[in-house]
């Protein structure tokens, strides 16, 4: 008996047990919830035949250590990584438009994150609580910076952010004391910074 339930090219469910999984060749989408709470996960390999991850795909797995993302993946959902306390690194495919809200919520040993020029908004709590992320660098497609998107990301000491960024919500970067904004003189973010009172250099 298979350990993926897969309808329509997309995978709804995994039964198994295993540490490592590569999902099969053909599958083109991952549902909503298809591997929440598998503590026992530790990789996934994602073919490039998936062009989308679902809500709370990957929420909760614990022990998740490493993700590889395809170019074809457009779009990482609400919460998809939620609490996967484990993860250390990612990088986020050049086809990627968006970061929805919560997708790495709680990513608690996240340390290093590339994002692509391509996407342009990051979500509601994007990467809220992960206490590992010291710094990272906004592409200049970057538009919106949602409310909590960085909210205490407590080790996070530089964020670079492009002058395309017209706005900013509210408590972005509430709990990230050690924090140094940099990013051009007269945008949007030397404006948010100074009101906040968060250090900022212009470049």
């Amino acid at each position: 008996m298979s350990e993926f339930t897969i309808e329509n090219g997309c995978l709804t469910a995994y039964t198994g047990k295993s540490g490592d999984v590569v999902i099969p060749d053909g599958v083109t989408g991952i549902a909503n919830g298809a591997f929440e709470g598998c503590s026992s996960l530790t990789g996934v390999t994602i073919p490039g035949s998936v062009t989308r991850i679902g809500d709370w795909a990957f929420t909760g797995c614990s022990s998740l250590e490493s993700i590889t993302l395809p170019d074809s993946i457009i779009s990482i959902g609400y919460e998809t990584f939620r609490d996967c306390a484990s993860l250390t690194d990612i990088t986020i495919p050049d086809s990627v438009t968006r970061i929805d809200d919560w997708a790495f919520y709680g990513c608690s040993r996240l340390a290093r994150v590339t994002i692509p020029d391509g996407v342009t908004h990051i979500g509601n709590g994007a990467f809220s609580s992960c206490g590992s992320l010291t710094s990272i660098t906004l592409p200049n497609s970057v538009t919106g910076i949602d409310i909590r998107a960085f909210e205490g990301c407590s080790s996070l000491t530089s964020i670079t952010i492009p002058a395309g960024v017209t706005d900013i919500g509210d408590w972005a970067f509430d709990g990230c004391s050690s924090l140094t904004i940099s990013t051009p003189a007269g945008s949007c973010a030397e404006a948010y910074a100074k009101k906040h009172g968060i250090p900022v250099i212009s470049i």
